[in-house]
């Protein structure tokens, strides 16, 4: 999974192979792009047992946008909520 922020403009995306990412969804727009905290949530058929594994996770910025936070879940379908806080003291 990826999330990226440009201003106040969130963009999640996923891949299955590490390379190619998708937009499934539109972009949300929110606030006023200065939250202290981002959060993903994953989740599986609730009737199935899945376990999940975060290869890695990484905050970084991708040039010309003011420091859009992205991120990389690797894994099964899962349920899995995970916070980050991007802005301020880490």
């Amino acid at each position: 999974m990826r999330l990226t922020k440009e201003d106040n403009t969130y963009t999640q995306y996923y891949s299955t192979d590490g390379v190619n990412f998708f937009n499934p969804l539109a972009s949300l727009t929110y606030g006023d792009g200065t939250p202290d905290w981002v959060g993903f949530v994953a989740m599986c058929d609730w009737s199935q047992s899945t376990h999940a594994q975060v290869d890695f996770f990484e905050v970084k910025s991708l040039g010309v946008a003011p420091a859009p936070p992205v991120f990389w879940l690797m894994g099964s379908s899962l349920a899995l909520l995970a916070f980050r806080r991007i802005f301020g003291k880490q």
